[in-house]
């Protein structure tokens, strides 16, 4: 199975190149969600991990499943010195975005990078309720 793999410069500009990388690259049924997921993915790296230092990068993968569908994922360089966010801060809801637009997804890794990956295919998973349904 192919896998498609970028690394970026870890900079909040490159965030519409790595959206539209991403677009290019999985199949159109699957452009618009992917779009946004890698886009709060990649904004989430460059925020909250070593990848948004100077010199920092981020790395995107873009790898077909086996029953059809695609894996996007976002790799970071892992965890900075940076205290944690103030409860009641403006932002948050990038993960329940996330969780309604995926089959599944889930998050691996450490202190020295963390990957974020999300699965898009035709079936939704059990989990997740759809309010169409």
């Amino acid at each position: 199975m192919t896998t498609l793999i970028r690394r970026y410069p870890g900079d909040a500009a490159q965030v519409p190149q790595i959206r539209a990388w991403t677009v290019e690259h999985v199949p159109a049924e699957f452009a618009d969600n992917a779009a946004l997921v890698v886009t709060e993915a990649a904004t989430n790296a460059l925020r909250h991990s070593r990848s948004g230092l100077v010199g920092g990068t981020v790395t995107v993968s873009i790898r077909a499943l086996p029953h059809g569908g695609v894996r996007v994922a976002v790799t970071d360089e892992g965890d900075t010195d940076a205290p944690e966010p103030e409860p009641g801060r403006h932002g948050g809801w990038g993960l329940s975005l996330i969780h309604s637009l995926v089959h599944d997804c889930g998050l691996a890794g450490g202190p020295n990078g963390h990957t974020f990956w999300a699965d898009f295919t035709n079936h939704r998973s059990e989990n997740l309720s759809d309010p169409r349904s």
